[in-house]
């Protein structure tokens, strides 16, 4: 089958650190994850492949003036630490599907809050003494 279009179908939304102009041309830097590939066909023996990608990151917008700012980061917190354990697993050999490891460390998390919780304010307390020589 022949490939007719490669499309990108960019979804998500930032929130900026300012206003943008009306009628001035942006350029726009975004991280982002693909998270899908579908494909279409033109009924002509060719298809179309779209690549669904989710804004991850923060994005740096410039105007035709030069002037760049960066977005806020509008994920939320059980997003960001999906996506720390999701990038975790992709650098390890996880012999598990990737829900299954996700479920398992969620509930190794709930079933040890109070030992996180401890090693997370004496972590907290050995940096701030560190930061205080």
């Amino acid at each position: 089958m022949v490939i007719n279009e490669h499309i990108l179908k960019i979804t998500g939304s930032a929130v900026l650190a300012g206003p943008l102009q009306l009628d001035h041309e942006y350029s726009i830097g975004v991280v982002c994850n693909i998270s899908g590939i579908t494909d279409k066909s033109n009924n002509n023996g060719s298809i179309n492949k779209t690549y669904k990608a989710e804004q991850t990151g923060l994005a740096l917008i410039s105007n035709d003036l030069g002037k760049k700012q960066y977005t806020k980061g509008k994920k939320t917190l059980s997003s960001k630490l999906r996506g720390a354990l999701w990038h975790y697993y992709n650098e390890n050999d996880i012999n598990l599907e990737f829900d299954t490891f996700y479920n398992s460390m969620l509930c190794g998390m709930i079933g040890n809050v109070s030992k996180i919780v401890t090693f997370i304010k004496e972590r907290q307390e050995n940096e701030n003494e560190a930061s205080s020589y």
